[in-house]
């Protein structure tokens, strides 16, 4: 799916900035989370970060209607 993405996508974005990188290309680097608290703040900041930026008002409610935002906030013993 992600390729497939970047093959509809990046053309067009390409031809808009002048540029030929790839989607991707040297920005993201992966690495597994070992300890599970730092894997529940990752997971956290993932999902507030919208949230935080005001700026998608449908993830909004999207993301109240399943969890209350406040819970998420909320670091918890597991």
């Amino acid at each position: 799916m992600m390729q497939y993405i970047g093959r509809r996508y990046m053309p067009s974005i390409n031809q808009t900035d002048g540029s030929s990188a790839s989607t991707w290309e040297g920005r993201d680097k992966a690495s597994p989370v070992q300890e599970e608290h730092y894997l529940l703040n990752c997971m956290r900041c993932i999902e507030l970060n919208p949230v935080r930026a005001k700026g998608i008002t449908a993830y909004n409610a999207l993301l109240k209607a399943h969890v209350d935002i406040e819970d998420l906030a909320t670091i918890r013993a597991v």
